[in-house]
């Protein structure tokens, strides 16, 4: 039965990528610091691997999963895996930095929602919004900055927020 169910999952993907356009992949990186009782509060790094869903003229769909944790050089140290989809749209063909930068960017506004599960303690899940006005999009990269969220954390029923300072996304197949 179970040589059965692999193949019959081999060949789905098979069938799927034939027929299916590229996805983008890469990972991304990030910074940020949360107000939330339940949360440490130094800075938390992120790692994530990330895949772009969809991708229009305007519009851009991504799914992300991996994990973060807070500074280990000051405790307690919370560590979480995370999994997140965001929806962009892009608001300009170029950007107010645009005389500071090298190569064309596009100028993008996206939405995220996302869950952060600790590795020991599932009852313990938040999940957040978060809002980044400020997307440079490069076309194998993603910058964002300042980008506000709200975290509710199901436990303690309690509402915080969030910002991540820095994220950025390398787009690498």
């Amino acid at each position: 039965m179970k040589r059965k169910l692999s193949f019959l999952v081999y060949i789905c993907l098979i069938t799927a990528a034939v027929f299916a356009s590229p996805w983008k992949g890469g990972y991304e990186i990030g910074v940020a610091g949360y107000s939330h009782p339940s949360m440490s509060e130094s800075n938390t790094l992120s790692s994530r691997l990330t895949w772009i869903l969809g991708q229009g003229d305007t519009s851009m769909v991504r799914l992300s999963a991996g994990g973060s944790f807070s500074n280990p050089l000051f405790s307690p140290v919370d560590q979480y895996a995370d999994a997140a989809v965001s929806c962009s749209l892009r608001l300009s063909d170029s950007t107010p930095l645009k005389e500071f930068l090298m190569r064309d960017a596009f100028w993008y506004a996206s939405i995220e929602a996302g869950v952060f599960v600790p590795p020991f303690d599932a009852d313990e899940a938040k999940v957040y919004l978060s809002i980044s006005p400020f997307v440079l999009y490069f076309g194998e990269k993603l910058v964002s900055v300042a980008s506000p969220a709200v975290v509710y954390d199901f436990s303690t029923q309690k509402i915080g927020w969030g910002l991540t300072l820095v994220r950025i996304t390398q787009l690498m197949w």
